[in-house]
């Protein structure tokens, strides 16, 4: 695989995985700075309707569990991220659908590391767009306990749809791509 390729899906790698980050400081950035305005109980559930069905009493752990959760999350994909770019038996535990994986291991040098490449960008834009819905589940949820009244479910349910159909689109993607070097 030419270098310029694996320098681009590097970058990409390393954009996605920038931008989790940044979501995850957001989301803890929006805790810390909503902290002080909580009540001293405040909503953390909520059902369809947007009604609170669970309530937590003020504590920095109920207002950092997600953004903690989130960073714990980032952790993972980040060390995964790594083993997947620098280890060549990553692709012999990879799940890569529709791809015989003894013929994936099969394939030159050059084709696996491309098929890792692109794995780990797909793994990373599912861990980007679960982020970003998460940091927006942690801001409908701040803000409900600031304002006293039920967040948007509009938002909330457009948001599950953006995330959805946006991660879909690009693993989908991604696996057409691995797919074609595979039949090649």
């Amino acid at each position: 695989m030419a270098m310029q390729e694996v320098k681009e899906m590097l970058r990409k790698i390393l954009t996605l995985e920038l931008a989790a980050l940044v979501l995850v400081i957001i989301s803890f950035d929006l805790a810390m700075f909503a902290y002080p305005s909580l009540p001293n109980v405040f909503p953390i559930h909520f059902d369809f309707s947007g009604t609170p069905n669970g309530w937590s009493r003020k504590s920095w752990f109920a207002v950092l569990a997600l953004p903690l959760t989130q960073l714990g999350l980032f952790i993972f994909v980040t060390i995964l991220t790594w083993w997947c770019v620098n280890s060549k038996r990553a692709l012999a535990y990879l799940n890569l659908p529709k791809v015989d994986r003894n013929r994936v291991l099969q394939l030159p040098d050059e084709k696996q590391e491309k098929i890792r490449l692109l794995s780990t960008i797909s793994i990373n834009v599912i861990n980007f767009f679960t982020l970003l819905f998460s940091t927006i589940i942690n801001y409908q949820i701040l803000q409900a306990g600031i304002a006293g009244r039920s967040p948007s479910m509009f938002w909330t349910f457009m948001a599950v749809i953006f995330c959805f159909v946006g991660g879909f689109i690009f693993v989908r993607k991604i696996v057409s791509a691995v797919e074609d070097i595979v039949n090649l």
